[in-house]
């Protein structure tokens, strides 16, 4: 499945908050609490999903230490994600929360942007920061006019190092 985990804010738009890759797993959350799935999950493509449940998955946890280690590393990976996203959204500054947000999908040391086999387009980016798409465009362009953003078929070429300065200027 290639999917987007979604939640609502109060006001009724979506904020994009992971990508789900092919061969990814997601509603992990439910197996420590028996609590509700705290985010949507929306197929981006045609997809087969596997559904364990609870009463399946709880006795393979308690039989396989290493299964609920790799689950519980997982979850404290999504945690420390949804709280660099918080951080992107507290941000005031539309093209500082952009740039933010390309930042974090960049891949530790490199330059090209490709999630689920494609960059995200322009809206899913909207989405994600709490934007229209409009602005996401906006913002693209003038990244784009000065040598900070390129688009390589389906992916971003970003200069990382353009990119910090403009936001740190933006800052200032």
């Amino acid at each position: 499945m290639t999917g987007e985990a979604l939640d609502f804010t109060l006001d009724g738009r979506e904020v994009g908050l992971y990508f789900i890759e092919p061969s990814d797993y997601f509603a992990e959350l439910c197996l420590i609490d028996e609590g509700a799935q705290p985010e949507f999950v929306i197929s981006l493509e045609r997809s087969q999903v596997l559904l364990l449940p609870n009463p399946v998955m709880r006795p393979l946890l308690s039989a396989h230490p290493d299964l609920s280690a790799n689950i519980s590393r997982r979850l404290a990976a999504r945690v420390r994600q949804q709280i660099l996203q918080r951080q992107v959204l507290a941000l005031t500054n539309p093209l500082q929360r952009i740039a933010a947000q390309l930042q974090i999908l960049l891949p530790p040391g490199t330059t090209n942007i490709q999630v689920q086999v494609r960059a995200p387009t322009h809206q899913e980016l909207a989405i994600m920061v709490n934007l229209t798409r409009e602005t996401v465009t906006r913002t693209f362009q003038l990244l784009h006019s000065q040598g900070i953003l390129t688009r390589l078929g389906d992916e971003l070429v970003v200069d990382r190092l353009k990119l910090g300065e403009l936001t740190k200027e933006k800052s200032k």
